[in-house]
């Protein structure tokens, strides 16, 4: 490794007139110590990055950028958006000039010779801990496009992308940045996607997402991260190189950094918050209907031996009748006619040590009082004329908090604090985020670099806007709220996510599986504590409903992550839930005694993440980095829990065993106690209420470990 130093050597002295240029910083915990250096030759440059990784390879037919021009159009109905976007030009770059303007920063200009305005200035720099990328187009107003392209390599594997479903190596395929509903089935392939996607597209694809980034971690050993909330992509589905594809082309704001996986993916993830004891100590039941069935059901839930740590009720703000049928009435406060006396039963179920968490979202159901006791104060975005956007969630009107809005949000804020947390209540899902129309006005537009920008913006001003709440309440250390939507910023906002509205089904597009690959790639790209609704949520007869042995297969998958919470499901009477019969009741009680006696594990997993960031579910290959070598899909489909879990959910329906990869160590079957040896694809049976886990045979909890297998009633 180069000292940091600026080296010029005479082209003169060597062939093809090459000029070398490095540059450096002092190291960091974190990653290896950034550098890169800049080779030039008469037609080409290279950037690498400490010494030898090429990132970017400048030339004739393989240019570094590319400017263009276009038309986008967004379509939206109810969260899902059909885009069209048309390039009208596509303008290589090919000349350009290399300059130093200091020890630690060099500037490379490029250009085409046809189109004077063609200019774009990538400016190199190095910070504490990476290698910065700004710059752009001289004049966004004539290209309003650029592609940034990157080295690739044939074998090479990348993940991340924010949260992905299907595919956890993205290789291959183009990734959009636009936040909007995840989609139902998402699988062209399926006829019945088609028919789905009549309304609106909503039946999604492969790269539809709630929380999208331009960001991923390479296995050549560098993560790269593009912050930028105007529309885009990740494209992949290059042999010979990636791009960045931006419609921010007169702004770049880039970071990359080279080390190892888990070095990698500690330095990216900027989730902080931790989870609250309670969380970790039972089941999260779901539960709608008002405070007597509430009650009952969690009777019922104490009296089979289940573990309860929290009730979570979705309709505490009250229901309205829609043609979809009963939906949560938008209008958030406790509903003193459909939960009466919800102030005092929160009280007796605390002391029971089970808390209440409820459910928000940042738009208003214009029926409400809330609403209406708040329009025309400038709380809500508007139109371009002025007026309030109303916008139909399907059976109701709705306006959008203007989050951007800083007396917008400090008002959304208090009311949090006032009609919630002062109530008792423990934690919500705050949910959605995704909705924002492009066309949608903000009091605070001034700081975005498009109206458009608002979309992608969003989703962190609502974790943002919760979060505050909480900090000035005071109740960080004993609350949990969970959000869906996100962006590169959002994870320094949320405490945890979850998975979303997965189908309660089987496939590996929409169903179970899916919620690991969530997992895996929220976890590469920045956010290290997700969770799923058990048994899935998205429910339509005759084409899915929960089964029992679905709802059974992700429980006993949930009881090792950090949340295990329950959902009725959209249509609560077609679903198999956890109450059904007295079989599913006492498998309850089994696993969520189990996930309460991980609770220690667990709980020292959440401290090494406040500490080194590192994620509590983890691809295998952030502790055993050959597992990048000969990825397979088994890779996404199991991830290490803490770092001295293996956990295999099965995901095929009527399966009796899974076959799975063991990295490279010496593991213990949690089970049996048999031991295995690792670097081998393995089928290990895998008998209802026993998912392939191991454990690594020289672990610190192992006597924990063999007492959780113990748990048998």
């Amino acid at each position: 490794m180069r000292e940091a130093l600026l080296y010029f050597q005479s082209p003169l002295l060597v062939p093809l007139a090459l000029l070398v240029l490095v540059w450096g910083q002092p190291p960091v915990d974190a990653v290896l110590p950034p550098s890169f250096r800049i080779e030039q030759t008469s037609d080409s440059f290279r950037l690498l990055l400490q010494d030898d990784l090429l990132l970017i390879d400048h030339g004739p037919g393989h240019e570094a950028v590319v400017l263009g021009t276009g038309t986008t159009t967004f379509k939206e109905t109810t969260g899902n958006f059909i885009i069209n976007d048309t390039i009208t030009e596509r303008l290589p770059l090919s000349s350009f000039s290399v300059s130093a303007e200091s020890e630690s920063a060099a500037t490379v200009t490029l250009w085409s010779s046809t189109d004077a305005e063609s200019t774009v200035t990538l400016r190199f720099s190095t910070s504490a801990d990476s290698v910065l990328i700004g710059g752009g187009a001289a004049r966004p107003e004539r290209f309003d496009r650029l592609w940034l392209r990157l080295h690739a390599e044939l074998d090479e594997t990348v993940f991340g992308g924010g949260e992905q479903y299907t595919f956890f190596n993205l290789r291959g395929r183009d990734y959009p940045v636009w936040t909007r509903e995840q989609g139902i089935l998402r699988d062209p392939d399926n006829p019945l996607t088609d028919i789905i996607s009549l309304d609106g597209g909503a039946g999604g694809d492969y790269h539809t997402t709630y929380w999208p980034e331009a960001s991923f971690l390479s296995s050549r050993g560098y993560y790269f991260r593009s912050v930028t909330h105007e529309y885009g992509a990740l494209q992949f589905s290059s042999e010979e190189r990636h791009e960045l594809y931006t419609q921010s082309a007169g702004a770049l704001d880039v970071r990359v950094a080279a080390g190892s996986p888990l070095q990698l993916v500690q330095w990216a993830n900027t989730g902080r918050q931790l989870l609250p004891d309670w969380a970790s100590e039972g089941v999260i039941l779901g539960l709608e209907g008002g405070t007597e069935f509430m009650m009952q059901r969690y009777q019922q839930a104490r009296d089979a031996g289940i573990k309860v740590a929290g009730i979570w009720i979705q309709d505490w703000s009250g229901i309205v009748n829609t043609a979809f049928g009963e939906r949560v009435f938008w209008n958030w406060r406790w509903n003193e006619t459909h939960y009466p006396g919800l102030d005092t039963v929160i009280q007796t179920l605390k002391a029971d040590g089970v808390r209440l968490l409820a459910y928000i979202n940042p738009y208003l159901n214009i029926d409400g009082d809330i609403y209406q006791n708040n329009r025309d104060k400038g709380y809500f975005l508007t139109d371009a004329s002025g007026a309030e956007y109303v916008q139909d969630f399907g059976g109701f009107s709705c306006v959008t908090v203007d989050l951007l809005s800083e007396p917008a949000s400090a008002w959304y804020e208090q009311l949090i604090r006032t009609n919630m947390l002062d109530l008792g209540i423990s934690g919500w899902m705050a949910d959605f985020a995704e909705y924002v129309p492009v066309d949608a006005v903000s009091a605070g537009a001034a700081a975005l670099s498009s109206p458009a920008a608002l979309h992608n913006t969003f989703p962190a001003l609502w974790g943002r806007a919760n979060r505050r709440a909480v900090t000035a309440a005071g109740k960080e250390d004993d609350t949990l709220f969970f959000v869906r939507s996100g962006n590169t910023e959002q994870a320094q906002h949320a405490a945890m996510t979850w998975s979303g509205d997965q189908n309660v089904d089987w496939t590996t597009t929409d169903g179970l599986v899916t919620t690991v690959v969530s997992a895996l790639s929220l976890a590469i790209a920045g956010c290290g504590l997700n969770h799923f609704d058990i048994g899935g949520y998205t429910t339509q007869r005759p084409f899915f409903v929960r089964s029992e042995e679905l709802l059974l297969r992700s429980a006993e998958y949930a009881v090792f992550t950090p949340v295990m919470r329950t959902h009725e499901g959209n249509r609560p009477d077609a679903n198999v839930q956890w109450y059904s019969n007295e079989h599913i009741l006492a498998a309850f009680a089994r696993l969520s005694r189990q996930f309460a006696a991980l609770a220690p594990y667990t709980r020292a997993a959440l401290s090494e993440y406040g500490e080194s960031h590192t994620p509590l579910q983890r691809p295998t290959f952030l502790h055993y980095p050959n597992e990048l070598s000969g990825y397979t899909n088994l890779t996404g489909y199991q991830y290490l829990y803490g770092s001295d879990l293996l956990v295999a959910p099965v995901y095929e329906e009527g399966a009796h065993s899974r076959r799975l990869r063991l990295p490279e160590d010496s593991w213990v079957h949690l089970w049996t106690g048999e031991p295995w040896q690792g670097s081998q694809e393995v089928t290990v049976d895998a008998a209802l209420g026993q998912p392939p886990v191991f454990y690594r045979a020289d672990s610190a909890w192992s006597e924990l470990f063999k007492q959780i297998s113990q748990i048998t009633e």
